[in-house]
This record gives C-alpha cells, structure tokens and sequence, in this order.
C-alpha cells in the first residue's frame, strides 16, 4: 500500500521563482553597467562622487596621522579625533575635535584652558586642512566604571582664524611627565 503524497503547497515554487527573477534582475543590471562602465565614469555625478570619496579618504588620513603625532606626546588610554557638525539658527558650525580619555599627562599650573590651547595650537600645526573647519575643540575626558561607564569631560572650543594661515602656525612642546 501507498502512502497518500503530502502536498507541500505553492510557497516552496514561488519563493523559488522570486529567487530566480530577482538573480536574473541582479544579472541584468550587472551586464547594463559594464557595457555602460566608461559612459558612467565620464558622468558629472560619477566624478562628483569620487572627488567626494577621496577627499574624505583623504580626511581621514590626516585625522589618523593627526592622532598619531598626538600619541607620542600627550599619553592617554585614548585619544579621538572626530568632526562635530552642529547646526544653530540656520547655520552651520563644523568642528575638529580632539579627545584626550583618562589623559596620563599632568596640566599644568596655569590650568585646563591653557594647556587646551597650546594642544590646538599643535593641532593647527600638524593639520594641513584645517581651514575646513570653523573651531577646534581639545577635550579632555575622565572616564571610569565597570559595566556602567561614567564621563566628565571639560571641552575647550578655538575658533580656526585664531591660528592664522597655514605658513604662520608652528609647533608647541609635549605634554611634561606622567601624570
């Protein structure tokens, strides 16, 4: 005796259907755009994307080199540096920051703000595109905890102009002993 065939319905069929229209779709696009790849390069929009790309390739190398330069004088279990866009009654404030956590340099003295300004001003030496951005802020965060992470951080804005031009910024000595 014969078992009865189970029916297995139409969904295994259909999504196997679907599968097979969407990988010809996915083919035919890719034949459309390499038989079209040298019209497309030559497109305003392709080339206004890839000056795009590289100048933000390009940014990002000089925000590593930055940090790098940064490590060696100024110890910290960290150091970010990122861009900070804020927009404020239709304007636009851009920002690099640079962000020094659980900093293991000692500030002097003469306090926070102070040291804040001579890091920028090492930072106004060190980045060659700083003219893209209107402040630099230098912050210095202490973080601690375990699980839970508690931040206090003191944040110190410099408007850009106040470093001159590029030929006329020059560099700060390093942060002095462990802190």
């Amino acid at each position: 005796m014969q078992e009865p065939k189970k029916d297995k319905g139409g969904c295994g069929k259909a999504a196997g259907i679907g599968c097979g229209v969407l990988l010809v779709l996915v083919v035919l696009v890719v034949v459309l755009v390499r038989a079209n790849l040298d019209r497309i390069k030559e497109s305003d929009w392709y080339k206004s994307v890839s000056r795009t790309a590289t100048a933000a390739k390009q940014e990002l190398e000089h925000m590593l080199q930055l940090r790098s330069a940064l490590i060696a004088d100024y110890p910290a279990d960290q150091i970010n540096v990122n861009v900070n866009t804020m927009r404020s009654g239709g304007r636009s404030t851009k920002s690099l920051v640079v962000a020094f956590v659980n900093p293991r340099f000692r500030i002097p003295p003469t306090g926070p703000e102070p040291f804040a300004r001579q890091i920028a001003a090492k930072v106004a030496a060190l980045y060659p595109n700083l003219q893209r951005y209107d402040n630099v802020v230098i912050s210095f965060v202490k973080q601690t905890g375990a699980g839970v992470t508690f931040k206090k951080s003191q944040n110190f804005p410099f408007p850009t102009r106040a470093f001159g031009p590029p030929a006329e910024r020059g560099a700060v000595p390093a942060a002095s002993g462990d802190g």
